[in-house]
């Protein structure tokens, strides 16, 4: 009988919590799954990249991480810009992260230094579609030697965003081991 009494009062009602927040938590974890899901990257969505001012217009090229010697590094394309796989993509709400070279093959990136608040770039999807954006600031940071919280502080560039974001990313300066990297954000127009 004791038995039975502990079971409804201290078992039952601590079984029932716990499927009810399973309940509860599951749909709401695939809800955002699904959104994050519909934010990441297509494999190839972006076609290509203009920035009027410095006379660039690039493929873009799909990019990911690579792992040697302990550490991870994004790949960067070679004479085309880099997508970075599971950034956002045009219209998706989030952090675009684009990267290319601004001293060897291409130099994609040369003169992201030259761009300045207000300056216009054009991102156009496979399926034809244009999206514009505004500069919002030009950033140079420290990278190569830097601290390790340096780095994670450098790191926030890239993550997903809560707005749309445009996020270029190149070494700098223009020299054969540049130990900064220049960061241009841009916002939707």
């Amino acid at each position: 009988m004791r038995t039975l009494l502990i079971w409804r009062r201290v078992i039952l009602p601590c079984v029932l919590l716990i499927v009810a927040l399973m309940l509860v938590a599951v749909p709401r974890a695939s809800v955002i799954e699904a959104r994050a899901r519909a934010m990441l990257t297509p494999s190839g969505q972006i076609a290509d990249i203009t920035i009027p001012k410095i006379d660039l217009d690039s493929r873009v090229l799909e990019v990911g991480k690579v792992r040697a010697e302990g550490t991870t590094t994004w790949e960067v394309a070679d004479y085309a810009v880099g997508h970075h796989e599971g950034s956002g993509v045009p219209g998706g709400g989030t952090n675009i992260v684009l990267s290319g070279h601004n001293n060897i093959n291409g130099e994609v990136f040369r003169r992201l230094d030259e761009l300045e608040r207000g300056d216009l770039i054009s991102l156009r999807t496979r399926d034809g579609g244009t999206h514009e954006y505004e500069v919002t600031s030009v950033r140079i940071v420290h990278e190569d030697g830097a601290s390790l919280e340096q780095r994670r502080r450098n790191a926030q560039y890239i993550q997903p965003t809560s707005r749309e974001r445009l996020t270029l990313v190149s070494c700098w300066p223009y020299k054969s081991w540049p130990e900064y990297r220049i960061l241009v954000l841009a916002h939707p127009r």
